[in-house]
């Protein structure tokens, strides 16, 4: 919610921005929404890159589906039908079913890794 608030006009801002990185780009020397935008392809920060797609793509839209996810929210996880998460916090929690969908980052950048870095495939059990 903080990068849309963020693309919004500073005169129409009328929610804080709570994350404090993202905060900080409310400064004017460092280009608000614009310039988020410029950190993360400068950084190659894919991960802040697909948020700020998702919040173009669903600009005006977004405080709705906000409230709808909210809506829908199960603060139990022992009631809910099924838990979001990200790999990095579900990280030493065990669960009978995982999916795993297909929205990981490209890294590009590794096909410039040394010849002697390896890579080991295991399967998953």
């Amino acid at each position: 919610m903080g990068i849309w608030v963020l693309m919004q006009p500073e005169n129409n801002r009328s929610r804080v921005i709570k994350d404090s990185f993202i905060h900080r780009f409310t400064q004017q020397s460092l280009g608000g929404y614009f310039g988020l935008k410029s950190y993360a392809k400068n950084t190659e920060d894919h991960e802040l890159e697909g948020k700020l797609s998702m919040v173009e793509k669903y600009n005006s839209r977004i405080p709705e589906l906000v409230e709808r996810l909210y809506g829908c929210t199960e603060r139990e996880a022992q009631h809910a039908d099924f838990i979001l998460g990200t790999v990095h916090k579900s990280k030493g929690l065990e669960f009978d079913t995982v999916v795993i969908t297909d929205d990981f980052a490209k890294m590009d950048s590794c096909l410039n890794c040394s010849e002697n870095t390896h890579t080991q495939h295991e399967p998953l059990h």
